[in-house]
């Protein structure tokens, strides 16, 4: 065969119009596999001398960047929504400071990160979906290039470490973003309410993350190594408060700026130092000594909660001249208020089995069978009615065995020792029993966090997304539950498009929770707590297979939490908070 005739035999369009003519076949014939059929198609053309390894390889090259070209041009279209977002806050404003503030101050949506430790892509080639250009000419040329050189090297090296800096860049981002939409709504604020805009206090998304804190399937975080993130991302957060601080008071020249600013820099350099503690081997109880103490103990730079600092910064808005300077503190004050000491929200999550294991000798119930029962509930409750709060430290975190108490103590000492003020989500994956709920509550209790913890259930299997309606029927009924939700003024569930897919299939799991969803808002409406916050935290993975959604967001958000859900929640009266993960 010349190699014309080999060209003609072999090119990337004659192999896509071969596979479309076999998908056409099996539109007809379901037994038949297109990609089958293509593969033992050109297994014997290379049987047969009619194509080469390499020109299969040069080909398949081909294929390879012009879908990693669709793949990151269908990104990019996602990125622009096409609203005008000026034009849309300035329409908010219409109604009067009250309504605005109401839209503008309150979390009615969130995004978690989550990672896991399935990257399809590596480092450098995310980088590069993130910089597509626009339009067909050299820009695009040179960026296929760049794919092309990065089309045969090795995926990164996937470690918790690794996870972290990829999710803490995410976080980065996201702040960012979240900060110039913050802009816009100050700026139409300054304009429609000249008399009012400095009380405005945004808070319009929540950013959140679980990475380095779920615990469920994964045996890899040792919990030393989740105080270290933790106290990474609150040295990361100093550093960025220091910096937006030193942007004010060079703009400024205000003193009391400038010394906020060098607060700043000072804890954050004890967060470091704290943080490289917690680095060493913590297996060795002379280093978490060490460790501990340098956290625990009265240091130069030690700061633990944002009240103080905040309520300056009200002070200094206030009587500080000039609106952009006015601007700038408010922003500020916004993502103190938002973040805390961290870069977002954390999650910490640990599977039903391990809260049931943890309180089988508090309770007396068995974790296998126990926890199920109609009394059960009843043991709990009462058990949690008569928690005395218990003192703990670094050294009853060392010696405890028990996976989920040793959490609730985690969350204790990060509250005490770190963060005084952000509240933490506490979630229960596979969670069918509500004495599941109700244990956690008690250990809440038991070990002083109640009122900073948001315990949440995920309805991921058959069972539970089957009885999850009745399940939550069932804990308003509970005076102990009643009172404890009151005291957090929300309610949070975590439904699961990704592992209920798995366990049902995604069309079914997709009409499960959109049926759950609706129970949750009746269950709350006939148990008079419509007061409350609804917290729905569903989460998915990247691809239609894990619960994700292939048009833009808008779409994405619709299929997760569905207009019917939300009409539902509104008939209610219900306040509805809706978090997807990433």
């Amino acid at each position: 065969m010349t190699k014309n005739n080999k060209q003609t035999a072999l090119n990337d369009q004659d192999i896509l119009a071969r596979l479309a003519g076999y998908r056409e076949v099996a539109g007809r014939d379901p037994h038949f596999n297109p990609v089958e059929r293509l593969a033992a198609e050109l297994f014997l053309k290379l049987e047969a001398g009619t194509v080469s390894t390499g020109e299969l390889v040069s080909e398949a090259q081909k294929l390879g960047i012009d879908a990693f070209t669709d793949r990151a041009r269908q990104f990019y279209q996602h990125r622009d929504s096409g609203i005008d977002l000026p034009a849309a806050i300035a329409d908010l404003a219409k109604d009067g400071f009250d309504a605005f503030r109401q839209i503008v101050e309150r979390a009615a949506a969130g995004v978690v990160f989550t990672a896991h430790p399935t990257f399809a892509l590596s480092r450098a080639k995310r980088a590069l979906i993130a910089r597509f250009p626009i339009g067909e000419g050299g820009a695009l040329a040179a960026w296929r290039e760049e794919a092309a050189a990065l089309a045969g090297e090795p995926r990164d090296d996937i470690s918790l470490r690794y996870e972290h800096a990829e999710a803490s860049a995410a976080i980065a981002n996201a702040q960012s973003a979240l900060r110039a939409l913050n802009t816009e709504f100050l700026r139409a604020a300054r304009k429609a309410f000249p008399a009012e805009w400095t009380s405005l206090r945004p808070n319009p998304v929540s950013i959140a993350t679980w990475v380095g804190y779920d615990l469920d399937g994964r045996s890899d975080i040792h919990w030393s190594e989740t105080i270290r993130i933790r106290i990474v991302e609150k040295a990361a957060q100093l550093r960025r408060y220091e910096d937006a601080l030193t942007r004010a008071a060079e703009k400024s020249g205000n003193k009391d700026l400038s010394a906020l600013r060098d607060r700043f820099s000072l804890a954050a350099s004890h967060a470091e130092s704290q943080a490289d503690a917690f680095a060493g081997d913590l297996n060795d109880p002379d280093i978490v000594v060490r460790a501990a103490n340098l956290l625990t103990g009265e240091h130069d730079g030690r700061l633990v909660t944002l009240q103080p600092v905040i309520s300056q910064l009200d002070e200094l808005i206030e009587a500080i001249g000039g609106d952009d300077i006015k601007t700038e503190l408010m922003l500020l004050r916004a993502e103190m208020e938002a973040c805390g000491l961290g870069l977002a929200r954390i999650h910490l999550r640990v599977n039903a089995a391990q809260v049931r294991s943890a309180l089988r000798a508090d309770l007396g119930l068995d974790p296998d069978t126990g926890f199920s029962g109609r009394s059960a509930l009843d043991v709990a409750a009462k058990k949690s009615t008569a928690a005395q709060k218990r003192d703990v430290n670094f050294g009853s975190v060392f010696l405890e065995k028990m996976t989920a108490r040793r959490q609730f103590m985690l969350c204790a000492q990060i509250l005490k020792h770190i963060d005084a003020d952000t509240p933490i989500r506490f979630l229960i994956a596979e969670c069918e029993a509500p004495a599941t709920v109700m244990g956690a509550v008690y250990l809440a209790r038991l070990y002083g966090v109640e009122d900073k913890l948001d315990i949440s259930p995920l309805f991921e299997t058959p069972q539970a997304l089957e009885s999850g309606g009745r399940f939550i029927e069932r804990l308003l009924r509970e005076p102990e539950y009643r009172d404890y939700v009151g005291q957090r003024g929300r309610i949070s569930i975590q439904l699961g498009f990704s592992d209920s897919g798995r366990f049902m299939g995604q069309c079914a799991a997709g009409l499960a929770i959109e049926r759950l969803q609706v129970l949750f808002a009746r269950a709350l409406a006939d148990a008079g707590m419509t007061h409350l916050e609804a917290l729905v935290f569903n989460t998915h993975g990247e691809s239609m297979g894990r619960g994700a959604h292939p048009k833009d967001y808008a779409a994405r958000m619709n299929h997760l939490s569905t207009p019917w859900v939300r009409s539902r929640f509104a008939r209610e009266g219900i306040r509805l908070a809706e978090e997807c993960s990433f």
